[in-house]
Order: C-alpha cells, then structure tokens, then sequence
C-alpha cells in the first residue's frame, strides 16, 4: 500500500476568461471555421434545448451542451498571437503561483520540499528543464534537492504520481515533494483556424504537495497505474513550430477504450468496487468522451466531476490537479471521501489513480520562513515606504538589520520601535565616515547589503558617491548578495528630475563595470529597476509626466509597495523573483519589475 497523501492542493488560471460568445462572434466574422449554424439548426435535439432556453445560439447549444465548455482562460486577450505571447504569463509563471498556493495550503515552506516534479508540454523555454527553474523562484541558493521535468501532456501529472512515490520509497529522508503540470494551450492557437481546439482548450497549473503519512493514518494515494497506446502517437500533439494536430475521431475511439481499462485496472488494485468510488475525476476533451467512459464504467453522472472543464477548459495534465484544488475549496474532499481519477491524451499515455482522503489533515500554521536568522543586513537610502517594508520583512524572517538613512522620518521612528533594529542617521556629521570606519575595521561585517535611490538636494552624492564608497567597503568583506534599487526613469528620462536620474544611472554603469569583480568574489549583484509603485521615492511628482512614462513603458498599475518590498526582499537570497523580467550586463542581474521591454516579434 502507498503511504503517501495529498497535504496541500493549489491552481492558478490564466488572467482572460474567453466566453462561448468571442469565439462564437469570431466564427460569425470568419476568423474560424469548421461550424456549421445551418446542421445544428436542423437538428431535433436542439429544437428541443431551445424551447428552454431561447437565447441561446447554435453554437451556444454545440458548446456548452455537446461540448461541455463555458468559458475558457488564456493568458491572451482571445484571439492568441505570437506577439501577445511575449508580454503574457507563461506556464512557468502559472507553476509557480499554483505551487505558492499548495505550499500554503500544506502548510509547507518551500524549503522543506525534498524534490520536485513538473510536467508540460508548454514550456516556457526549452531548456533547462522547467522543474528546475521553477524551484529557482522558491528556494535559495544553497537548495541542492532535485528536479524532474516530464514533457508530457494529459497524463503526465498521473506519471510523475507514480515517479514521486518510488522516489519517496528510495528516500526515507524526504516527507514532502510537490508534482504540478502547467500549460498554456493557448500558445498552441496563433495558426489556428479551426474552432474546436479554441473551444476546448484553456491555460491554467496545478501542484499537490504530497507528504508521507503517519503509519497508523487511513486513507491517503492508494494505487496508481500508467500504460501508453503506441497506436495514438501520431494522432494528437504539437509539431517543432509549435502547432497543435489532432484528429478528434481517433482522439475519441482510443479515449473511451483506454480510460476503462485504466480506470477498472486501479480499482481491482485498490479492493473497490464501482460503487465505492464517491467522486471520479476524469481528464479528457469534453462530453463527447467523457460521459461515454462514465457510462462504460457504470459511475452515476452526478459522480463525475466535470466542473473544472466547465469552467476552464481542457488544461491538459493541470486538469485533475485543478479539480483536486477545487473540490478542496469547495470543502468536498471530506474524511472518507473515495476518489477515483482517469486520463488519456497526447501521445497515448494513459492511467488513472484511486485516493482516499485521510482522516487527519495537516492544520499548521505556516509560520515565516527565517531565511535570514544568524545574517546581518545593512539597508542603505531614503527610507521611503518601500524599505520600510522591507526592513519589517527582514526583521521577521531573522536578520540582524541596520538601517542607514539619510534622515529620520516619523514613519521611520516608528518603524525602528516596532522592529528594534539599529538606525544610523547619515545626515549628522560624520556618520558616513564612521560607519566605512566599522566596515573597514571589521568591527560590523554586513552580509547583504539593499540600496535603494532617493530624491536630495545632493543627488550625486547620497544616490551615487556614498552608496559606492559603501559598496566597495562591504564587497571587500565578502557580503553574500547586494541588491541595489534603481527606477524605470532611467530608461524613460523623468523631466524635472534630470539630476537625480543622472545620480542612480551613474551608480547603475559603476556596478555593471565592475559586476565581474563582484562574482569572481563570489558576491551575487542584482541591479533592480521597479516602475512607480505607490508611495515610492517618486511619490508626489508630476503625476501627468508619471502616466506617459508608464504608458510608454507598459506598466499597467502602479506597484504596490508591500508586494514590490517582498519582491526586493527575495532577490537578497532567492535566484529568480516571480513578477520581474531579469536579463544580464556583464556578471550583473538587473531585474525590471512592472514593465517588460518592448521587442520587435
């Protein structure tokens, strides 16, 4: 028996809902074709579903009602193009959200995962694997545990099942992993004409952390079988351009066979009967496939849940993951309660699995993490509401802060009584001498440094000559990390603040010159450009000069301060930071957040 469980479940979907009526007003102006209005018109079935429901279209009735689709989401704005790829999420992206919403379901911080699992057949890039990116915007740099990436569509979630539990077996040590699929079909549709694929596909992840049980616990992952129909390969799947193929008669002839035999393998492993299964979780295309299997099998229809399709589309692998997520939110997945799942898809693989829900559930107060216990940080700049932030965050996950700012506010006092930290107050006489003195002496040894601009009536020296003579100091100490903030203004130009922009770029060009001599010194550098967020040290300028800068650039909203401050935060000790677009000059990492460049696609 398998002695593992479900501890944790969490999805994320894509940001644009696509209603029946875009792709159905896109059939009507001759984008798509392969409907036809007149057939379903003639039909007796739906003369008859019209008499119930009049305003519903002919395609409305082929789609919710022969289909099973609702709605749909896509990163994109319907209808997808290459162009639109480019500034949208990725699959990455939607990984990563939904495994932050597992971990915290579970319950789990990211560093006690022991190895993870990831499935797509919609990576973000095609290598490194994605599993292990991934793992880069969760974990720091000292995280050795390993990543498994499994290019594989509508089973791979069940495969990686199946890898994660002999892993475990291998592996005492390890009590919790996390398997989450993510795609975004939809970057399969620019070329596109056919209606059907844009009907049933939508973007969307899934992760489970699964957790070793107690040995005297009920319940929990109790069978899982794989098999592949080698006959199914050259029917369904994406080509080297990345465009979708499929033939829907073949895809439906081999699913109805082959989820049966998964599905009834699993049982008979299990001990069950049909009648035990309280709830099937099926993944395949639509109605058309779906209630034929549960006829076969004999499961009630009102057993078979659907709404996941309904509601979002096929996800591909995501699905069965995402309707564990949903039943959870939907408090269904109730002590006791039996679960049977079954999949077929891409490439013929093929399975299923049967799960009990546990009588126990992990209810731990997730905590935060203290990545930073036993370091010593050194904040340096204005002390705008951002670093305040910043320094609360620091504080609470360890770190012994030193705030070093030119000028004390009232919000800042307050700041340093909440969190105790040390200040030091630049502006008086011979402060910044004092503090390069301490550096230089040994006396205080910094491990990461935050630098963050501000607006003065002495630009080059507080946003330039000062923070460099400091990060020179504490660079010859061997700091782990710096992070040194700089604006989007220094690629826009801000009018009115020529002096300022000037200072942060001058220190931005200084770091990148000597970006190689930090890394040879095992120093990470990350140069961090935000857009305006709220009540940053731009705050209370030129609000006119500020929307056209952010109009120019792409930056939708203004950033909030408390999420940009965790953002800044991560970057000290974690590889990769979700939200921000990162690209290199010479050794060092500038991380744009907010806004993402423009190219030429």
């Amino acid at each position: 028996m398998i002695r593992y469980y479900f501890s944790g479940t969490g999805h994320a979907v894509a940001r644009y809902a696509i209603s029946n009526n875009e792709i159905g007003a896109a059939l009507d102006h001759y984008h798509l074709s392969g409907f036809s209005h007149e057939k379903i018109l003639e039909s007796k079935n739906y003369k008859e579903y019209q008499r119930t429901h009049p305003d519903k279209t002919p395609f409305d009735y082929f789609a919710e009602e022969k289909m099973g689709f609702s709605k749909r989401h896509h990163v994109t704005p319907f209808p997808p193009t290459h162009k639109k790829m480019y500034f949208a999420e990725s699959s990455l992206d939607l990984a990563i959200r939904a495994v932050e919403n597992a971990l915290s379901d579970s319950g789990t911080h990211a560093a006690d995962i022991g190895a993870w699992f990831l499935s797509t057949v919609s990576p973000h890039e095609q290598a490194p694997g994605m599993a292990a990116t991934l793992k880069a915007y969760l974990v720091p740099f000292e995280n050795s545990t390993p990543t498994f990436t499994l290019a594989s569509g509508c089973a791979g979630f069940n495969i990686n099942l199946e890898r994660a539990c002999e892993y475990m077996d291998q592996h005492p040590e390890v009590s919790n992993v996390v398997i989450v699929h993510s795609e975004t079909m939809s970057a399969f549709l620019a070329n596109r004409i056919k209606f059907v694929p844009f009907v049933t596909f939508g973007d969307g992840a899934a992760a489970v952390i699964l957790t070793r049980k107690l040995e005297d616990s009920r319940g929990g992952l109790l069978n899982v079988v794989n098999y592949h129909d080698v006959s199914m390969v050259d029917f369904v799947g994406v080509d080297k351009k990345w465009n979708l193929y499929m033939d829907d008669s073949v895809i439906k002839d081999r699913a109805v066979e082959n989820i049966p035999v998964a599905a009834i393998e699993a049982l008979k492993n299990t001990g069950w009967s049909v009648d035990d299964v309280d709830i099937f979780i099926p993944h395949q295309t639509g109605n058309a496939i779906l209630l034929p299997v549960a006829g076969k099998l004999g499961i009630a229809p009102d057993k078979v849940f659907m709404e996941e399709q309904f509601e979002f589309g096929n996800t591909s692998g995501a699905t069965v993951p995402i309707s564990l997520s949903m039943l959870r939110e939907q408090n269904r997945l109730n002590p006791g309660t039996r679960i049977l799942s079954a999949m077929a898809g891409v490439g013929g693989n093929y399975g299923a699995f049967t799960y009990e829900v546990p009588q126990h559930k992990n209810n731990i107060s997730l905590t935060p993490a203290r990545d930073f216990a036993g370091t010593k940080v050194l904040l340096l700049g204005a002390g705008n509401a951002v670093s305040r932030e910043a320094s609360r965050l620091l504080v609470q996950r360890g770190a012994d802060l030193t705030a070093a700012l030119f000028g004390e506010t009232t919000d800042w006092k307050r700041t340093i009584n909440e969190t105790g930290l040390r200040c030091i107050n630049l502006n008086r006489a011979g402060a910044v001498e004092s503090l390069l003195a301490e550096i230089d002496a040994g006396t205080e040894h910094y491990d990461f440094l935050l630098v963050e601009p501000g607006r003065y009536s002495n630009n080059y020296a507080n946003n330039f000559d000062i923070p460099l003579k400091i990060i020179k100091a504490i660079a010859k100490q061997k700091a782990r990390a710096m992070v040194v903030v700089g604006s989007i203004t220094e690629t826009t130009g801000f009018p009115g603040h020529e002096l300022m922009v000037a200072s942060v770029k001058a220190l931005h060009g200084a770091l990148a010159s000597a970006s190689g001599e930090f890394l040879s010194a095992g120093i990470r550098i990350v140069y961090y450009m935000p857009g305006f967020a709220e009540n940053d040290f731009l705050d209370n300028v030129d609000d006119n000069a500020r929307f056209r800068i952010m109009i120019h650039s792409g930056q939708e909203r203004l950033l909030k301060s408390d999420e940009l401050a965790h953002r800044i935060v991560k970057s000290l000790i974690i590889p990769k930071v979700a939200g921000t677009w990162s690209y290199y000059e010479n050794a060092m990492v500038v991380r744009c957040d907010g806004y993402k460049p423009e190219v030429d696609i």
